[in-house]
């Protein structure tokens, strides 16, 4: 007789328990025949599961997508219950193209049928490959233009805050890069000055170690998530993030409103004509609504409760 398990849709969050559709925003699916961005990218996906549906999993993998990998997480936070006793990390190859897309999408519903999910200990990680430009590193030009996504980053934190539940705002290993201090573009002279200020390695943005290792440019910020649609419309604005900031060596971010249509603005891609990247605006748009907004009420009904308790003192 087939073994029976009983599924929980549930992930979560610090104390709350929120309701989660694992394959929520898959309306994205319909434009992944055109993904065309020939930059490389990979994943790193980290999340609670049982540990029987675990080497299941790894099984699994091994014999679909053999490049993949699954593993331990020290890191992470079991849910301690019977469906998701233990944690797990699993890393794509450097991926690309509408295949590859394809490919996750078939991993992430293949991870969903299993016992497994996220919470607030989970993170998705995604690295851009750089190695275009890291194998031309002995030009300082792209140690300067590699130094504007990090400040480009510190700029748009707040937005990209906005596009993040809370727990991923100020998360351990995802930290921010508002107290940091970088080197200004035109005082590069060399790998030692580009490589010598960027931060810890889990900075919500972080090159220095992701480039040393792996040639890429990881970005730590994003929650643990199991969403096709979430992670890959992310993906996504983070490679429009990377080509445009590697585009010029100076860039004069403070032109640009600290707003998730600044952001826009910056990127190019306002007004757009190609459907998936309006998808993609329009997942963000969602997403800034339910977490950006709500958060810009909130403080501004705390800051005029505040005012009208001091009028009336």
């Amino acid at each position: 007789m087939p073994r029976t398990i009983t599924r929980r849709s549930s992930v979560y969050f610090g104390s709350s328990r929120v309701r989660y559709n694992y394959i929520a925003n898959e309306t994205i699916g319909e434009y992944v025949p055109l993904f065309s961005n020939d930059l490389r990218f990979g994943i790193e996906f980290e999340a609670n599961i049982n540990s029987s549906d675990k080497v299941e999993l790894a099984s699994w993998l091994s014999a679909n997508f053999n490049t993949w990998r699954i593993g331990d997480d020290c890191s992470l936070r079991p849910a301690h219950d019977q469906y998701r006793d233990g944690t797990m990390e699993m890393r794509t190859p450097p991926l690309q193209g509408p295949q590859a897309l394809k490919d996750v999408r078939k991993v992430l519903k293949k991870t969903a049928a299993l016992n497994s999910g996220v919470n607030a200990s989970c993170g998705t990680h995604v690295h851009i490959d750089a190695t275009r430009w890291y194998r031309n590193a002995q030009n300082v030009e792209i140690y300067r233009r590699l130094g504007n996504i990090m400040r480009g980053y510190q700029y748009f934190e707040p937005v990209f805050d906005g596009l993040m539940c809370r727990e991923r705002n100020s998360a351990g290993y995802a930290s921010s890069l508002a107290n940091l201090r970088f080197i200004s573009s035109p005082m590069i002279k060399s790998s030692g000055d580009f490589l010598g200020g960027f931060g810890p390695r889990t900075a919500k943005c972080n090159l220095t170690t992701a480039l040393q290792s792996h040639n890429t440019i990881e970005f730590r910020q994003h929650s643990g998530t199991l969403n096709f649609g979430k992670i890959i419309s992310w993906m996504i604005l983070m490679q429009l993030f990377v080509r445009r900031t590697m585009s010029e060596s100076e860039v004069n971010f403070l032109q640009y409103p600290t707003t998730l249509s600044g952001l826009y603005d910056y990127l190019q891609i306002q007004e757009s004509d190609d459907a998936l990247i309006n998808k993609v605006k329009e997942l963000m748009n969602e997403r800034y609504e339910r977490y950006g907004l709500a958060r810009e009420g909130r403080r501004q009904e705390r800051a005029n409760a505040a005012a009208s308790n001091s009028a009336s003192a």
